[in-house]
């Protein structure tokens, strides 16, 4: 049965009661998706605390943000209830006997609510949501008796989907543990290996050869396509050949690419195939080299701090090319470099069959979703 968003919910929390101390605060950029970065809570003085540390709420209420085209939500557990949240939430609370408080949640999560809110919100600038655009959402919801049901199937796939996403944070941190202990920092060189500069090792943007073509479209690569945390290419765009611009570079499987833009100097990936990059990445060849051992040079943490520090610029700091060209790298015996790329390559085929089945429970959940609440 369809009902109106705001006869499903109650609207609660108030402004904070006079504390002593300090207590946590939760903006709206420290809620990632559903999860509190612990690094982004500030600790806030009743008297000195920002405008916007304004709200207190209640344990089993639900929190979501009233900006435009995100997904932050958290249901307010016991430690929870006792932090400071930003007006730039709503909170909430199931009514009783119509909506559970873990079907809400869960209903906050769906496409039909995300695409209503959206559609609904205003403002020039950052659009939000509002009192009056929330009463303009209608939403279906399950029967209440198995809306308990429900709330569980979707907690355990969560559960699941939370397991193997985990696994795949482990495998990423075993292969930059195995790194460190094969090849020591890359830049402390504390294996004293020998060093050259990076355009002798790995020519930049010198790739001339050709790409691979589909009926006249090319895959071009920008940085918004390239996870930062994983180097993973999570899209893929196509443009006619005669459209891409002379600034941009060829590449091929045989190179590495890399952000020369700060803050994201640890985007690296290791291409699949031949394309074309915008101007903010440059490619390496790695006839030289081993790939896997440069893409994980690239990323480990010292590196990413030492080539942050060679940016510069205000707007927009970047690592010129010739700064690039001239980083000193570490250059462990190349049969030491296949011994590494060995292990990577073997990991991620377990990468590859845990992704598999994350796919899989994700798209049991979103089916789910739909069927649910759609």
């Amino acid at each position: 049965m369809k009902k109106k968003f705001t006869d499903l919910v109650d609207f609660v929390g108030g402004k904070p009661v006079l504390f002593e101390g300090t207590k946590p605060y939760v903006s709206t950029g420290a809620l990632k998706s559903t999860t509190i970065s612990r690094e982004d809570i500030e600790l806030v003085e009743f008297i000195n605390r920002p405008s916007r540390a304004d709200l207190e709420v209640k344990k089993d209420d639900i929190l979501f943000a009233k900006m435009a085209f995100t997904d932050k939500r958290i249901l307010i557990d016991n430690d929870t209830s006792n932090y400071i949240y930003s007006t730039g939430f709503f909170a909430v609370r199931a009514k009783p006997n119509i909506i559970t408080t873990e079907c809400l949640y869960y209903l906050l999560n769906s496409k039909t609510f995300k695409d209503q809110k959206d559609a609904n919100s205003t403002g020039a600038t950052q659009k939000a949501i509002t009192n009056s655009g929330l009463k303009k959402i209608y939403l279906r919801i399950p029967n209440y008796n198995n809306q308990k049901e429900i709330a569980e199937i979707l907690s355990n796939i969560e559960k699941i989907i939370s397991f193997k996403e985990r696994q795949l944070k482990e495998y990423d941190q075993l292969i930059k543990s195995r790194f460190v202990e094969m090849f020591g920092d890359p830049i402390k060189n504390d294996k004293r290996w020998k060093t050259d500069k990076l355009n002798t090792v790995c020519p930049v943007n010198k790739y001339k050869g050709q790409v691979e073509s589909n009926e006249g479209k090319v895959w071009l690569l920008n940085l918004d396509m390239i996870e930062s945390n994983t180097g993973k290419i999570i899209k893929y765009v196509f443009e006619n050949e005669s459209d891409i611009a002379n600034s941009t570079i060829k590449f091929n499987d045989n190179c590495v690419l890399y952000s020369k833009l700060r803050p994201y100097l640890n985007k690296v990936v290791v291409p699949l195939k031949s394309g074309y990059a915008t101007s903010e990445i440059i490619s390496m060849q790695t006839e030289k080299i081993s790939k896997y051992f440069l893409f994980n040079l690239l990323r480990m943490k010292s590196f990413v701090d030492f080539a942050n520090g060679t940016a510069y610029g205000a707007k927009m700091p970047r690592a010129s090319v010739d700064r690039i060209k001239n980083f000193d790298l570490i250059l462990p015996p190349i049969d030491l470099q296949n011994k590494f790329e060995k292990f990577v390559l073997h990991v991620d085929k377990l990468k590859f069959e845990v992704q598999k089945s994350l796919d899989e429970s994700q798209t049991l959940f979103d089916s789910l979703m739909q069927e649910y609440f759609g």
